[in-house]
């Protein structure tokens, strides 16, 4: 029942000798009248007008017969929080346009621990531009999730060896470097020893390029350190700083053949594969034929490595500038 249903008896109505009281609903009051009787006719608890229940009730003659209460109803206003705005943080000023972006190929960051490893599908991607005949081998990708595959893996530059096989035929050197393991601990971020691949690529006889592995792998060995045309690299770190291509050649001549028919030196369908593709690498990594090195100038003193033989290396870094238009 609402409040104008409700008759209020105060104290001091009773005190007065009110013996009922009947309810008159005014505009903006509410008011309790004596009525002399519960059944006393015009008594009213539904909702009327004041005209209609005055005309049936008695005249009041004196407080102490009957007492008139009024009471103001104010409005019940509800006040809503002031809300505010939240305060604002501080916004991080932009770098200026022409700052490298850390880590991103080509920049200085490029080689720095911490920085983004090129993914095997973009070394990939490198290898299918280069625009040399490619066979990709099952696994050239695997152990990516491994930590120790990018956590270490920073590369600027190429090292190219040779097999030091004489056997006939392209490739001869193919299934030996997939079954390669090495018992070098890679990094101390999960202790994986060793690696399979013997290297990132092999350069067949025809020029036929073979990608083994797109990640970090055990091709250089100790030696070291190297300063690569201003990027250091550590004693025993080549693995992780230089992507290792193998050229198929018994590796005592550099001589270079027109065909493919050959055991020693170098072919030279063989000699451009290499270049475009150590060139792509490096245009990968954001480097120039400078950062083109052989296995004999990292590990010479430490592992007597000869390859290249002679000063091959000049070769294919002249071919892998021109290859780069530079």
């Amino acid at each position: 029942m609402g409040a104008e249903g409700m008759c209020l008896r105060p104290a001091w109505m009773a005190a007065a000798g009110a013996s009922a009281v009947t309810l008159v609903a005014v505009t903006g009051l509410v008011g309790c009248a004596d009525s002399g009787s519960p059944s006393a006719a015009g008594a009213s608890t539904s909702r009327g007008s004041a005209t209609s229940s005055s005309a049936a009730r008695p005249p009041v003659t004196s407080p102490s017969t009957a007492a008139t209460m009024v009471v103001t109803v104010t409005p019940t206003v509800t006040v809503q929080p002031t809300l505010t705005d939240p305060p604002v943080s501080p916004v991080a000023p932009l770098p200026p346009a022409s700052a490298p972006v850390p880590g991103a190929p080509g920049s200085v960051g490029a080689a720095a621990p911490g920085a983004a490893a090129p993914t095997p599908q973009q070394v990939l991607a490198a290898a299918q531009a280069a625009g040399v005949p490619l066979i990709v081998e099952d696994g050239w990708d695997a152990e990516w999730d491994l930590p120790s595959r990018q956590a270490d893996w920073h590369p600027v530059g190429v090292m190219l060896h040779h097999t030091g096989s004489s056997a006939p035929g392209s490739a001869p050197s193919l299934q030996f470097l997939l079954d390669y393991q090495s018992t070098m601990v890679l990094t101390d971020y999960d202790g994986l020893a060793g690696g399979g691949r013997g290297a990132n690529f092999l350069v067949g006889r025809d020029g036929t390029v073979y990608l083994l592995r797109a990640t970090r792998g055990p091709h250089a060995g100790v030696g070291g350190p190297m300063n690569l045309a201003g990027d250091e690299i550590a004693s025993d770190n080549a693995n992780g700083r230089l992507f290792g291509i193998e050229i198929e050649s018994a590796g005592s001549s550099g001589t270079v053949t027109s065909g493919g028919d050959f055991t020693d030196g170098f072919g030279e369908a063989q000699v451009q594969s290499t270049a475009k593709l150590s060139a792509a690498l490096l245009d990968l990594v954001g480097r120039g034929a400078d950062h083109l090195t052989d296995h004999k100038a990292w590990a010479g003193a430490k592992q007597g490595k000869v390859d290249l033989v002679g000063d091959s290396v000049e070769l294919f870094r002249t071919q892998t500038a021109a290859a780069m238009g530079r």
